[in-house]
């Protein structure tokens, strides 16, 4: 198996602090099916299971290339979670064929909420770091999410991104907003294409 190619947008969570064990590769695959814990990307059609020396995975593929890893979620044996999809980035485009950035700011959360689970189901004592980013941005355009309840006046984009990698990192613990925490990694991301993130996101 390989990793595809492609450009790549990336979630991890660990412990803040050292834990002081590591877990087995039996013990991380028990705690990622026991609720399923999805790649970054999900509604995929199906899913297959990785083990190495370092630890369990679960990833998924394009059907006409099985042997590529499009987007996967990695559990080491130390307890960090690893999650890299290579799929949004080359297929969000506007109708006129412009790369935009992907709008999944809630496949983020959800990866927060059931990897902070994952880890708890380790007994790691919270709290947890995070780091989020992608990568390939430099000239995509965005377009800003509609308020529910409220239109667009005009088409957009919205704006266009001069930075090519955007990354951010902070601390969770279950219980927090996963709108709140993932702020400054959004904020960031917006602010390189020249427009504002705005509160209401944060619900």
């Amino acid at each position: 198996m390989i990793l595809s190619p492609e450009p790549v947008a990336w979630f991890r969570l660990m412990p803040f602090f050292d834990p002081g064990r590591t877990w087995s590769v039996d013990e991380l695959e028990r705690a990622m099916k026991t609720p399923f814990l999805s790649p970054l990307s999900r509604d995929w059609g199906g899913y297959s299971f990785i083990r190495t020396h370092e630890g369990h995975g679960v990833y998924s593929a394009l059907p006409e290339q099985p042997a590529t890893i499009r987007a996967i979620v990695f559990a080491f044996k130390t307890g960090e979670v690893w999650s890299v999809d290579t799929y949004w980035l080359g297929a969000y485009s506007d109708d006129r064929s412009r790369f935009t950035v992907p709008s999944e700011e809630l496949s983020f959360r959800k990866a927060l909420v059931e990897y902070g689970q994952f880890l708890q189901r380790l007994d790691i004592t919270p709290p947890f770091r995070w780091i989020a980013g992608m990568e390939n941005l430099k000239g995509r355009v965005l377009y800003l999410p509609t308020r529910p309840g409220y239109y667009r006046a005009m088409p957009g984009p919205d704006g266009k991104c001069i930075e090519d990698i955007i990354s951010e990192s902070g601390t969770y613990s279950p219980g927090d907003s996963p709108g709140k925490t993932l702020r400054p990694f959004f904020q960031k991301l917006y602010d390189s294409c020249g427009v504002a993130r705005e509160d209401w996101r944060d619900a």
